[in-house]
């Protein structure tokens, strides 16, 4: 891992998991935004909220990007930081600290850039293997390309 402070005000795309079943999410999402061919984008696979911390000195702009548990499997929502609908949303963690502790830490200690993107695609009971992937690849793919479209705008 390259030190934080060799970063040049660019954005990044942390995509936040594992490789195994929903927790996969945010990597594939990452994954995918790779394909585009976007310069000038830092795009990271995080295996824990905690490295958001390593990853936001000398970015301009943060793009987050994690499955919660609710309602309605694949919903995504799009939320700028801070925002209170953050926090209500049931993260999973077995790091320790969960994206909206991430967050508030990185803020406490003036890290965290001027724009912060969550995204974040609910999840119940589903898996992203077996017979619902074509669904949830569709889902990934448009999630990409919603995040994409912002990444070039800006």
């Amino acid at each position: 891992m390259s030190p934080a402070s060799s970063r040049t005000d660019r954005p990044a795309v942390i995509g936040i998991g594992s490789a195994h079943g929903q927790d996969a999410i945010g990597w594939r999402v990452v994954e995918h935004l790779n394909r585009f061919g976007i310069e000038e984008v830092d795009f990271i696979a995080a295996r824990s909220p905690s490295e958001i911390l390593d990853r936001c000195e000398g970015i301009d702009a943060l793009h987050l990007i994690d499955a919660c548990i609710g309602p309605e499997s694949g919903r995504l929502h799009r939320l700028q930081w801070p925002d209170d609908r953050v926090v209500a949303l049931r993260w999973t963690s077995t790091h320790g600290i969960d994206v909206p502790g991430a967050l508030h830490l990185a803020l406490e200690l003036r890290m965290l850039p001027a724009s912060v993107t969550i995204w974040v695609i609910e999840c119940e009971g589903d898996r992203i293997d077996g017979a619902r992937s074509n669904a949830w690849q569709q889902k990934i793919e448009s999630v990409a390309e919603r995040i994409a479209s912002e990444l070039r705008q800006s």
